[in-house]
């Protein structure tokens, strides 16, 4: 991952990857890749877009937040749809403890 300062609070990450699928004993490999914009909205406050994708797959957009709680513990939300027709959606819900 690559991730590089844009301005006053505002970061973006790129991500580029490989995988290895041995479920049925072929070797299936797939590059994966992703573009992210990170802003610190708030103090403790972070709000996210994102796009990613796989090779000869459907991209998926998404829109995040992050909200710190205290120095340990944050909680996220986000939400994803794919480009397919008809689209996948995808939402999460997260907590982090940082220790």
């Amino acid at each position: 991952m690559l991730t590089q300062r844009l301005g006053e609070g505002l970061q973006g990450h790129v991500n580029l990857g490989r995988s290895q699928d041995r479920g049925d004993g072929a070797h299936r490999y797939a590059t994966q890749w992703g573009l992210a914009l990170e802003w610190t909205a708030l103090p403790g406050l972070d709000l996210m877009a994102e796009v990613v994708g796989e090779r000869h797959a459907d991209r998926m957009a998404g829109l995040g937040l992050r909200w710190a709680l205290s120095d340990a513990w944050s909680v996220n939300a986000s939400w994803h749809r794919s480009d397919a027709e008809p689209a996948a959606r995808m939402t999460t819900l997260g907590a982090k403890f940082t220790f």
